[in-house]
């Protein structure tokens, strides 16, 4: 894949769009075969992409836009998760869509259990739904765990991060999974604005100053697991209180663990 032009001998770059888990089986094989790969997050390559003018978009334009920016700028090399790390991020990801269809499997049946006439066999699947999904979670968590064990470095960031009050083993896998370990942060602000906690200021000469708010730009599971604790404890500690005080999901969404949790979760 090296071409000679000229001289020097010039190296092929592989610049590609990150799109969901489907660029990773392409950026891993070129990656094993000592190539230089470079992935952009989608945003950005939206953005590179109109600022070159592009009124229309195919697969054509998309590809020249990514080569452009190849060629132009110095990207930081693509680093494959550890093969421990990507089986956590995958359990991690796996528990909490788990428990999110347990959350609405568990509302339906409050639901059907007050409604006025109550079906007695709606009732007996959904609580046999609900037995199913507790028996799932229990085996991720142990897998979870099990994952974790194995890893000599992988355990004992786990460990660090566990120090903190009202952080379980749960969040902690979340948050190392889903930032490949911290490798790729150099600075507490990257992190925050990982999570969506950024605060974004928007005003200009012409209007008056505006508070800044969280940048609503962020990773869903990054920011899940900021106030997952809090939701499962909600009624029995301080940090709850944050939480559930809004008035819908968008104030929900901005709580921040800023008072310690009696639970780890």
């Amino acid at each position: 894949m090296d071409t000679q032009v000229g001289s020097p001998l010039v190296e092929l770059v592989v610049n590609m769009e990150a799109t969901g888990v489907y660029y990773e089986a392409l950026a891993w094989i070129r990656h094993q075969q000592g190539r230089k790969v470079n992935v952009v997050l989608a945003n950005l390559a939206k953005k590179y992409f109109q600022s070159l003018g592009y009124k229309s978009k195919n697969d054509r334009l998309d590809a020249k836009a990514l080569a452009h920016m190849g060629a132009e700028r110095s990207l930081e090399p693509w680093q494959p998760l550890s093969k421990q790390l990507y089986l956590l991020r995958k359990l991690t990801r796996e528990h909490e869509q788990i428990q999110r269809v347990h959350c609405e499997t568990a509302n339906r049946l409050h639901a059907e259990t007050f409604s006025m006439h109550t079906g007695k066999s709606t009732v007996k699947r959904l609580q046999k739904t609900l037995q199913l999904y507790d028996k799932q979670l229990q085996a991720v968590r142990q897998e979870i765990k099990a994952t974790v064990e194995k890893d000599a470095l992988l355990r004992e960031k786990i460990s660090k991060v566990t120090t903190i009050k009202g952080v379980g083993l749960l969040t902690a896998a979340t948050i190392i999974a889903e930032t490949n370990g911290f490798a790729l942060f150099t600075s507490q602000k990257q992190l925050v604005s990982y999570v969506g906690y950024e605060v974004v200021e928007n005003q200009s000469a012409t209007e008056s100053a505006k508070p800044g708010s969280p940048s609503r730009a962020t990773a869903t599971s990054g920011r899940y697991c900021t106030c997952r604790h809090c939701m499962r404890c909600a009624g029995t500690c301080r940090c709850a209180g944050r939480c559930w005080s809004g008035s819908g999901a968008r104030e929900r969404k901005r709580c921040w663990p800023m008072w310690p949790c009696r639970k780890s979760c």
